[in-house]
């Protein structure tokens, strides 16, 4: 399968690396806003540099696109691979409204394509195993859980969060947790929350929402100064005992994490789990769906456009009480 990626910044170059570690798939060619970014990865990766989206979108040698581009791009290019006859893996969120994924999803299904959301936390090892241990039942019924995901900002310097290229922190980092959420409890039954504002965008918000009998507790931020350290905890409290999971990724450093359970007498355990590269299992799952081969089945274009419809929940929650903090 020959893949073009759209798209030259970090996530290109990461799902580039990612594509180069499977079996069956292969780069072929790089388009992006940036004409020296796009040679850049392009040369890095062994692919032939385009000069548009547009026309590496037309290559009829190539069979899969891949977005890596600003999420306001991907409904637009996504419907215009379909177009051409490719399939479609595309970072997440999959879109910026809930309308757009549903025109993606159709236009896919037309089409008779693959499309497939970089719903990656899914295939981390740790998080997967976190999900395990929970359902399981081995520490009691689950009662709370709490994330916290804090990052630098994810918009270019001299762009503001603003300026419409990306979505808000809801989108683009509290997205992630609500879609383990889902994965672990389905769908939420209340959303309530509170955010701080800046040029009319939420780059600060803690929510709640309840999911059954199971409360939780999550925050997103992206108020960190650019070169701190990407941060993520993850805990559920159960009737007896504790999983927590903390990660932090500093910049040019390896990856610090802490994954363990506490028992009822406060005995800790610390949990293993093989290392998985999960940028390349979802290429690989992605691979594994066009050729129509069995996948785990977790990550889905439908389940991607249910976690942007709860980020939509959340913004009216957090615009009405934004709303009612003014009153």
């Amino acid at each position: 399968m020959h893949i073009g990626i759209i798209g030259a910044g970090v996530q290109a170059r990461i799902h580039a690396a990612a594509v180069a570690a499977v079996d069956g798939v292969e780069l072929a060619t790089v388009a992006g806003r940036t004409a020296a970014n796009v040679e850049a990865v392009a040369g890095e990766f062994g692919a032939r540099p385009i000069d548009s989206p547009d026309e590496l979108i037309q290559d009829p040698a190539i069979d899969a696109v891949v977005l890596a581009c600003p999420t306001a791009q991907h409904h637009a290019y996504a419907l215009a691979a379909f177009d051409a006859g490719k399939h479609v893996f595309t970072e997440v969120p999959i879109a910026l409204t809930v309308a757009e994924a549903d025109a993606m999803i159709a236009a896919a299904q037309r089409a008779g394509r693959v499309l497939m959301a970089g719903q990656i936390l899914r295939f981390v090892a740790t998080v997967a195993r976190f999900r395990e241990i929970v359902a399981s039942g081995e520490l009691g019924d689950v009662v709370a859980v709490s994330s916290a995901r804090y990052s630098p900002p994810y918009w270019r310097e001299g762009e503001t969060l603003a300026s419409g290229n990306h979505g808000d922190v809801v989108k683009e980092l509290l997205a992630f947790d609500i879609d383990v959420f889902n994965w672990m409890f389905g769908q939420p039954d209340d959303i309530r929350g509170h955010g701080h504002k800046t040029g009319g965008a939420f780059d600060h918000v803690q929510v709640a929402l309840r999911y059954g009998d199971v409360v939780i507790a999550a925050e997103a931020s992206a108020l960190m100064p650019r070169g701190a350290s990407f941060t993520t905890t993850l805990r559920a409290i159960c009737r007896d005992g504790v999983v927590e999971l903390d990660v932090s990724l500093p910049e040019n450093a390896p990856v610090e994490w802490r994954f363990e359970t506490v028992g009822p007498g406060g005995e800790r355990t610390a949990v293993e789990t093989d290392p998985v590269d999960p940028n390349a299992a979802m290429i690989e799952a992605f691979r594994r769906a066009v050729e129509d081969l069995p996948i785990s089945g977790v990550a889905t274009a439908e389940a991607a456009r249910d976690t942007l419809n709860v980020c939509r929940r959340v913004d009216q929650a957090l615009h009405a009480a934004d709303m009612a903090f003014d009153l």
